[in-house]
Parts: structure tokens; sequence; C-alpha cells
């Protein structure tokens, strides 16, 4: 798996770089505070290879599997 272009479609998807207002990550979650959480597409995220999951809340978790 690469997580480069993973990323890469991740942050198209809730709505380029500049709706990220901050994010951090761990082992299997990457934790996104958005500007504007409407510009996230999360049925096109949950349907990305390598995401298991999203957590959509105050902040949006993409949670990530082994690859």
């Amino acid at each position: 798996m690469n997580y480069n272009d993973l990323g890469q479609q991740i942050l198209g998807l809730v709505g380029g770089a500049g709706n990220v207002g901050s994010y951090t990550n761990c082992m299997t979650r990457l934790r996104l505070n958005l500007v504007d959480s409407t510009a996230a597409d999360i049925d096109a995220i949950k349907s990305l290879d390598g995401v298991l999951g999203v957590v959509d809340g105050q902040q949006l978790q993409v949670v990530v599997g082994p690859g």
C-alpha cells in the first residue's frame, strides 16, 4: 500500500489542503479538523482501498488498515 497516494486521495476528498485546519495521526487513524466538514465526501473516503472506516464527529477520523 502506498500511504502517500492514499493521503493525497483523502486530502482531495475532504476538500483540499485549504479545508484542513489541523491534523494528527497515530498508528491506525488520521485525525482531521476540517474548516468546513460538509465539504468531505465520507462515502468516497470509506470506499478507498486501505480505509477500514470513518468516524465522523467534531473531528473526522479516517481508520486505515495494514497494508
